[in-house]
Formats: C-alpha cells, sequence, structure tokens
C-alpha cells in the first residue's frame, strides 16, 4: 500500500483529537478544546513514524512516551492516579480504533491499515473532509448526550471574587454535597485549599459543621460572589458560602465542588 504522509498526518490529527475528547467525557475532565488540538498535534507528528523502520522495543518506548506527552499537553498537570487514568484509558481507545481499523482491513486491505495505535485509510481528500465532518457531529452529540445524563456532575467554571481578586476555577456538582450553613440554610461549595489567597485568614468566618465516613469535624466559610459558566453560557451569579478542603479532592482534577442546592432556581440541571 501507498502511504500518503499528508493524509496520515491529518487523520491521525482528527483522530488524536476525536480520542481525546471521548477520554474527557469518560473521565468527566474539562473539554479544554483547544489544548487537545495542540496535543493532537503532537499525536499526527507521531504518526509519521509509520514510514520508518523501528525496533519493537523502541517502538514500544516511544508509544508510551507519546502517549504521556499527549496527555500533558491536553489536559495539564494531573495527580498521579488522574494522569494514569487518562494515560489507560486513551491508550484503550487506541487500541480499540486500531483493531477495529485492522479488523475492515482483513476484508479490504488496500485501504485500510494500522498496527494499533496508528491508523491509516487511503481515502480522497473529498471523501476524508466528509468523513471528518460527520465523525466530528457524530462525537459531539454523543458527548452532548453523554454530558446531559450526567448533568449533576457537569465540568463548570467558575470564577470566584474575593478581597478584589479573581479566580477561575473548574469544578461540577455533586449530588453528595449537602452543605449548609447551619443559621440560614444556605448552600456552601468546597474548593480546594489553598486555591483562594487569604481565605483562611478572613474575619469572622461561620462554622460548618460536616459528617462523613471519614469522620465529623468543622469547616470554616466565607461568603463570596460566585459566577458559574458552562461552555461559556452564564448559569448563575449569586453570592454564595466557600469553605476550604484537602480531603475532599483526593485524585480529583477540580478545583471546586458545588452544592446542587445552588442551580434550584435554574433549569441547567
Amino acid at each position: 500500500m501507498i502511504i500518503y504522509a499528508d493524509i496520515l498526518f491529518l487523520l491521525n490529527l482528527f483522530i488524536t483529537y476525536i480520542l481525546l475528547v471521548l477520554t474527557a467525557v469518560i473521565l468527566k475532565s474539562p473539554l479544554k478544546r483547544l489544548r487537545f488540538l495542540l496535543a493532537a498535534l503532537i499525536g499526527a507528528a507521531y504518526a509519521l513514524s509509520i514510514l520508518i523502520e523501528i525496533h519493537f522495543l523502541l517502538g514500544t518506548a516511544l508509544k508510551i512516551a507519546a502517549c504521556a506527552l499527549i496527555i500533558l499537553s491536553a489536559f495539564g498537570k494531573l495527580n498521579l492516579r488522574a494522569f494514569f487514568s487518562h494515560v489507560v484509558i486513551f491508550l484503550a481507545l487506541n487500541v480499540a480504533f486500531g483493531g477495529l481499523v485492522m479488523l475492515i482491513s482483513k476484508f479490504d486491505s488496500r485501504n485500510f491499515y494500522s498496527n494499533i495505535y496508528i491508523a491509516y485509510i487511503n481515502i480522497t481528500p473529498l471523501h476524508f473532509i466528509i468523513a471528518l465532518s460527520v465523525s466530528y457531529i457524530a462525537v459531539n452529540f454523543i458527548s452532548r448526550l453523554i454530558l446531559r445524563k450526567r448533568a449533576a456532575t457537569r465540568i463548570y467554571t467558575v470564577i470566584l471574587y474575593y478581597e478584589g481578586q479573581q479566580y477561575r476555577l473548574s469544578g461540577f456538582c455533586d449530588t453528595g454535597n449537602d452543605l449548609c450553613e447551619p443559621f440560614s440554610a444556605a448552600p456552601v461549595s468546597l474548593v480546594k485549599s489553598g486555591k483562594i489567597k487569604s481565605m483562611d485568614k478572613a474575619p469572622l468566618p461561620r462554622i460548618v459543621p460536616f459528617s462523613s465516613l471519614g469522620g465529623d469535624g468543622i469547616l470554616l466559610a466565607v461568603k463570596m460572589r460566585m459566577r458559574i459558566e458552562y461552555r461559556h453560557k452564564l448559569i448563575l451569579e449569586k453570592e454564595a458560602y466557600i469553605a476550604q478542603s484537602s480531603d475532599a479532592f483526593k485524585d480529583m482534577q477540580y478545583d471546586i465542588i458545588l452544592n446542587p442546592k445552588l442551580f434550584a432556581e435554574t433549569e441547567h440541571l
């Protein structure tokens, strides 16, 4: 089979991007489309290695290194467990897609080729554009459908205003968060410790008791202006109580856990 470098590059650019979107949807990670595109460029560049002879062990090492670099570029800094989860899911999706192409190639070896991680389909530029458009629409439709079913765990952009500073965070709404300020019964959201400067020095914070599997305790909540957006659309903006926590964010890549009662007056969940 004759392999054209331009088609190989563009095809794997698109495939890598789509697999990153699916990885984010599966793991409920933020959809950082520009970062995904930059990471997909790395995947597309790596795909060109199919054109040269590489020893199996070296090729395997390069595959793992390329995958790790793609995940770092797409999702940024993650803790070890989250990073490992993203790498495993991304690799699994690559293997599944590559296996599908290999299966098809058994019936049409003249137009399909894959070595599991790198796929090549011998199609015309017009067919490529059509396939790309249809696939992009299909993946977006599926991801939106999944995100609707996971409405309570959507990834939101949360902007907090505190002492003249603005903090832009990523977060999700956890139905298990039922924390409330005792006197007003106002919902309390949790922000990762250290994200808001000087928050631990706030005067007269509200004491919020909590009970969990790890035991009972208290949190100190501070009232501040909160703006919540989803896909660049404003969901709500109001004064809300925020408390700091470190234990609640173990193995999570989010910055804030929103209280579902915040959305009681909206129809977005």
